[in-house]
């Protein structure tokens, strides 16, 4: 009898094929899910650097909230230093970045600095003394007189030294900052009997060599010692009157100084030659009406309205630009008769807007030059009593500036 040997087969073996199957199809849909996943996940965005402009803009506002914590904590014992910090918060506002006022959770905190004016040695300045747990911002309750002088000047020149880099408003604004911050500096030390601060640098100018192919003119005015720029001989212009133009601002601060016309470099030059013929005039016919002291004094800044105006000259040969007709005479300004010392210091004001625009729209050299006829400028004004403002050569409102941020509630540090 034959065994029958029955064999069941395993209804899951025959199945294993299609689940495989399956298996891999599920994995290869999950792979391309993934990788379809991870590609149109965004990835989070850095912040961009900030600019040059941007960042010598965030630290000059962050001196002059410093600055002006100083200033305020000085006024209980030195009255002087009231006007300090309403200069340094009308600065201030013209520094701050647009729409910071309006956001949360911006707020300064007076007297605290950022890395980059920090860095730059112009952080607020702290006494010493300083009681160790003190809130943040507050560490100049025992702040010296002598620091604010220092802080003041140092920030001047920082200020000054960023504004040759800068954009064209930018480095108007940082220029016009510089400038203040070094006239309330002068002015306090003198009032506090405090050594006179430290002269800003002077911007470096290479003379220029007489160019052989150059009209005699042009190599007279080169011999003149006009700083080195990038212009050209007449020769070299394209046409009459057709001049490079200035730098691009890309500037966005508080503090635009527009114009009727916007300038161009041509026009700010012949604007600057223009003022300062029209200077050197005025000075020649008030030295021999001024007193013996006056007369002296007007005399001296006579000599320096002519090396201005022939330097300004100069550029405007480099620069293609056209030069004014020097002409037999100019109106002298209504006061002068009674008055030529306030007079003097009027034409020296409304001079500081026309070095405000050079500063503008031009660059290298010759905008070295204009930062140091800016501060010339404002020097002289103030030699003739007139008062010091916070943005010199910018004609702006302080009441239309937007306001600081509302200062946050100290936390005070642990003991």
């Amino acid at each position: 009898m034959t065994t029958w040997t029955v064999v069941i087969e395993d209804s899951g073996d025959k199945q294993r094929p299609g689940r495989t199957a399956r298996t891999i199809l599920v994995s290869l849909v999950a792979v391309l899910a993934l990788g379809v996943g991870v590609v149109l996940t965004p990835h989070p965005e850095q912040d961009p650097q900030p600019t040059f402009s941007e960042a010598a803009l965030a630290a000059a506002y962050e001196d002059a909230m410093s600055l002006g914590n100083s200033a305020r904590l000085l006024q209980a014992s030195a009255a002087e230093s009231g006007t300090t910090s309403e200069l340094l918060t009308t600065q201030a506002r013209a520094l701050q970045e647009p729409g910071t006022s309006q956001e949360s959770g911006t707020s300064q905190e007076p007297g605290t600095s950022s890395p980059s004016a920090a860095s730059a040695g112009t952080a607020a300045p702290a006494s010493s003394t300083s009681s160790p747990d003190a809130a943040p911002g507050m560490q100049g309750r025992g702040v010296a007189r002598e620091d604010l002088v220092t802080g003041l000047s140092s920030s001047a020149a920082r200020r000054l030294a960023d504004a040759a880099q800068a954009d064209g408003g930018t480095g108007r604004l940082l220029a016009a900052v510089g400038t203040a911050q070094f006239l309330e500096a002068s002015r306090l030390a003198n009032a506090w009997g405090l050594a006179a601060p430290t002269e800003p640098a002077s911007p470096t100018t290479t003379p220029i060599a007489p160019d052989p192919q150059a009209t005699p003119e042009a190599q007279e005015l080169a011999a003149a010692g006009a700083p080195a720029t990038s212009g050209g001989t007449p020769e070299a212009c394209p046409s009459e009157g057709s001049v490079a133009e200035g730098p691009v601002d890309e500037g966005s601060s508080n503090a635009t100084t527009p114009t009727a016309t916007p300038a161009t470099l041509g026009t700010a030059l012949s604007a600057a030659v223009g003022a300062e013929l029209e200077a050197v005039y005025v000075y020649q016919v008030a030295v021999t009406r001024l007193d013996p002291k006056a007369g002296a004094v007007a005399g001296e800044l006579l000599a320096r309205h002519q090396d201005a105006l022939r330097t300004a000259e100069a550029n405007s040969v480099l620069h293609c630009a056209t030069i004014p007709p020097r002409e037999a005479g100019y109106r002298l300004p209504a006061a002068f008769a009674s008055e030529p010392a306030a007079a003097l210091g009027d034409l020296e004001s409304e001079m500081l807007a026309v070095y405000g625009d050079l500063i503008a729209v031009s660059d290298g050299d010759t905008r070295a030059w204009a930062i140091s006829e800016l501060l010339a400028t404002a020097r002289r004004a103030v030699a003739w009593a007139i008062p010091p403002v916070a943005l010199p050569g910018i004609d702006v409102d302080p009441t239309a500036l937007p306001p600081l941020p509302s200062p946050s509630t100290p936390t005070p540090l642990p003991k």
